[in-house]
């Protein structure tokens, strides 16, 4: 067989515990977790260990009919053209090619042979607990296209003039453009998966900075969960901006321009929240009867 990479994938068929939990908060303080747990059949990659289920009625009720393992293979040396593909980019070539596994494989009792797959079991239709399958599956190559430095009979990273590194293959026929666009396209969702995961990691700070409040509170559950909703809207708020922030900041150097407008949207921002802060109260007190008012 002429491949680049044969991969075989091994799954079995078995009894997998889920868990969920649910917290109540008690009269008087403290909390009450509940945790519920269910089981169902599933394929996964490895065998489950059903001695440490919750459930007795659930221990002990996996077995696998035989154990294979995962392996891959990578031939040590590809070519592309008149040049050797350095493993970095030979790994970024897709094993998405089914290898069919002959006839004869299924010399035992309980050993199907489905195309790419060898099934152990009774049934591949019903699988039951215990099941396993094994399928194989091959990179042979093809068209591709390479951003990169050649570097002798091989490709090492580009250098950009940003003093980042590039070396990327890609499957198919793909120009310059179309490469470096996707790239940016790439590494823009990336940075926008930080600057979000930031934001999160703000608010949750604040929010910590505020949970031993709420947890005073709870000693009454109603002004617990009172509490628990006002600090949730002033810490994302607030988080919020102050994430705005720290983006501003690290503009000023490289994106003065941003850097300003974002300023300008901070500021809007506070004001309005200023503003709609005030004249809360007004509206309360003219919707109060006039012997109520203040």
């Amino acid at each position: 067989m002429n491949a680049i990479r044969l991969e075989r994938d091994v799954e079995y068929y078995q009894w997998v515990e889920h868990s969920s939990s649910e917290t109540k908060d008690k009269i008087g303080g403290g909390q009450e977790t509940t945790t519920t747990y269910t089981y169902s059949k599933e394929w996964v990659s490895g065998p489950v260990d059903s001695g440490s289920f919750k459930d007795p009625d659930y221990q002990g009720s996996n077995y696998v009919r035989t154990t294979v393992p995962e392996n891959t293979v990578t031939a040590q040396k590809v070519d592309f053209g008149a040049y050797v593909l350095p493993q970095a980019m030979v790994g970024a070539i897709p094993a998405g090619t089914a290898v069919n596994v002959p006839d004869s494989v299924a010399n035992g009792v309980d050993i199907f042979v489905q195309g790419n797959t060898v099934y152990y079991g009774e049934n591949p239709q019903t699988p039951a607990v215990g099941d396993v399958r094994v399928s194989f599956s091959e990179a042979d190559g093809g068209v591709a296209s390479i951003l990169g430095q050649v570097k002798g009979n091989t490709f090492e990273s580009f250098k950009h003039k940003n003093g980042k590194s590039l070396m990327v293959l890609r499957m198919g026929e793909h120009s310059q453009e179309e490469m470096f666009e996707s790239e940016k396209a790439s590494n823009k969702f990336i940075l926008w998966l930080v600057r979000i995961l930031g934001v999160i990691l703000m608010i949750s700070a604040l929010r910590m900075m505020f949970d031993i409040l709420v947890a005073i509170l709870k000693v009454l559950p109603f002004l617990g969960n009172i509490a628990q909703v006002g600090v949730n809207l002033v810490t994302s708020v607030v988080g919020f901006i102050l994430s705005l922030v720290v983006i501003m900041i690290a503009w000023v150097a490289y994106r003065p321009l941003l850097a300003v407008a974002l300023a300008v949207v901070i500021v809007a921002l506070v004001c309005f929240l200023i503003s709609k802060s005030k004249k809360a109260p007004a509206a309360a007190d003219a919707a109060a009867p006039a012997g109520q008012q203040s």
